[in-house]
């Protein structure tokens, strides 16, 4: 009864499509991606900036147009490091001064970089039909954005403008955007002739249309080799299942995390954990396991001594394996 309920509103979802077309904004697969900075400790509110896609982008020949090297440059300022961080499938900045910005700018001044967040939404519909287009963005949309990301840190890295090189940008992503930060890592390696940026931090990064073992011809997920080191973080059914990264962190059992922002919705309850645990490590949270530095760990489960802390802009290099994180007061554990 249950399954032939959801096929009922998924056909009246299909038929409802073709019968309000007109009314159902065309997905724009080339659409603008918004990066938002902050890297001054006296900024109340991002500092927006829309890259345009252009075809030369799929060639690494795209150069910023006149006027927009001297707003970064502003955006910048001298800052020597580059973190960007890739919001989930859809999602975007719902204020310039929101919880994202709080979260950006509390890790600018920790770590004296400058704090990129990236939105990449093309559609400005209900989430339902967002939803129904997600193995559509997998294959046109992820890619314009991947190009789009990779050639504004190209522009950044190659100029002689900036203090910034490959070696100090760092790349993270909460849901889809852990998959984006991991392919932008390996355009970069190849644009660089194998030199990785240092670190990729990619929070439940889905499962979902991402094929395990890999297929010819299907989307890419996150993965070892897309940085010097690759930690992806496994919070609910809805990440990837298979350890594939150099450094896997489960919390709690991955599965059940009761207690999170939307407890009526398990799937998005759990999902949601993984953005919580993304801005307590940036809090460096007291109710996260921290070490003597003050730096939030995760640990073996075999020793608890065995710790890989969680610094996003100084990773240790020489870890690998999968590590626990047991947060039963935050998030709640079974």
């Amino acid at each position: 009864m249950i399954r032939c309920n959801i096929l009922s509103i998924v056909l009246f979802t299909i038929q409802f499509l073709r019968t309000n077309s007109d009314t159902i904004t065309t997905p724009n697969y080339d659409k603008e991606i918004e990066i938002s900075c902050v890297s001054i400790n006296a900024a109340e509110e991002f500092d927006s900036f829309h890259l345009k896609y252009d075809s030369k982008m799929a060639k690494y020949n795209f150069k910023f147009l006149d006027g927009e090297i001297e707003k970064i440059k502003l955006m910048i300022g001298n800052r020597k490091k580059l973190i960007l961080f890739f919001l989930g499938n859809q999602a975007h900045l719902h204020s310039a001064s929101g919880r994202q910005f709080r979260i950006a700018k509390e890790q600018m001044q920790s770590t004296n970089s400058s704090v990129r967040t990236i939105s990449y939404e093309f559609l400005s519909e209900p989430d339902i039909f967002k939803d129904l287009l997600y193995f559509s963005a997998l294959k046109y949309r992820v890619p314009r954005v991947v190009e789009m990301a990779t050639s504004f840190i190209q522009n950044i890295v190659d100029a002689n403008d900036f203090q910034i090189n490959l070696s100090s940008v760092y790349l993270s992503g909460y849901c889809l955007g852990g998959h984006i930060a991991g392919n932008v890592g390996l355009a970069l390696k190849n644009i660089y002739n194998g030199q990785m940026v240092p670190a990729v931090w990619a929070f439940d990064a889905p499962h979902i249309g991402f094929p395990y073992p890999i297929e010819e011809g299907k989307p890419r997920r996150v993965q070892k080799g897309d940085g010097q080191l690759v930690t992806v973080f496994h919070t609910s059914w809805i990440g990837g299942k298979e350890n594939i990264a150099d450094v896997d962190v489960i919390l709690n059992d991955g599965v059940h995390q009761p207690g999170c922002e939307n407890e009526s919705i398990l799937s998005k309850c759990n999902h949601q954990a993984a953005y919580i645990l993304y801005q307590l490590i940036i809090q460096k949270s007291f109710m996260l396991p921290t070490n003597e530095k003050g730096i939030p760990f995760a640990h073996s489960k075999a020793n608890l001594s065995n710790q890989f802390p969680l610094d996003f802009t100084n990773p240790p290099s020489n870890q690998s394996g999968v590590y626990y994180i047991l947060t039963a007061d935050i998030f709640g554990s079974n």
